[in-house]
């Protein structure tokens, strides 16, 4: 049975079960804080990910480490701001996190907004999106990294992106400067069939 205190001995069953729950392994939290890391930064790695950065990207570049912590530290500000101001709002209101509140604040506007990333989106289109969780801002960043030419038909298919997302933890602009395309929409293939899903995909 590996010990977390292996790894660093402010490690807690609470800081463990936090990387846990962000899906880190052992060994993956090993290296995290190999490069600097410390085992309160479970939210800090899980937000490199998603910005594109493996292990090695960080290790790499001198002092990348730093600007992404100042980058995070200074989204996570950003966040408590909101959160202080919900509560200064009429009694009963329900506070929500951040990511919440940008999505009820797209929501209230036209649909026909949507038709500013691709003429083609319909009601339907838009609200399948949202179930998978985007936010119009989201949508756009994604469609816009499509070729112009693919992207009438990529607007059908949220569940790639969704993927791209939550599974693969990407960002945008990695599949756009680092991703190799064929190979990661083979690899969607091979999630869908695995978990038996069928879902018609816009470079079948």
């Amino acid at each position: 049975m590996t010990d977390w205190i292996d790894i660093h001995e402010d490690f807690t069953d609470e800081l463990q079960k936090q990387w846990e729950k962000n899906g880190f392994q052992f060994w993956q939290v090993q290296e995290w804080i190999d490069i600097g890391l410390e085992p309160e930064d479970a939210d800090f790695a899980l937000y490199i990910e998603k910005q594109g950065y493996t292990i090695d990207d960080v290790e790499r570049k001198e002092r990348r480490l730093d600007k992404l912590r100042d980058k995070y530290s200074g989204n996570k500000e950003e966040k408590e701001d909101i959160s202080d101001s919900s509560s200064n709002e009429d009694e009963g209101e329900i506070e929500v996190e951040t990511k919440e509140i940008k999505t009820r604040r797209i929501i209230s506007l036209p649909e026909r907004v949507w038709t500013n990333i691709n003429s083609n989106f319909t009601p339907e289109l838009v609200q399948e999106w949202k179930f998978c969780g985007f936010t119009y801002e989201e949508c756009a960043d994604w469609i816009n990294i499509i070729a112009a030419n693919e992207q009438n038909l990529a607007i059908y298919n949220p569940t790639y992106y969704a993927w791209l997302r939550d599974i693969k933890r990407v960002e945008p602009e990695w599949v756009l400067n680092h991703g190799d395309v064929e190979k990661l929409q083979h690899e969607y293939h091979k999630y869908l069939l695995v978990n038996q899903q069928i879902h018609p995909t816009y470079f079948d």
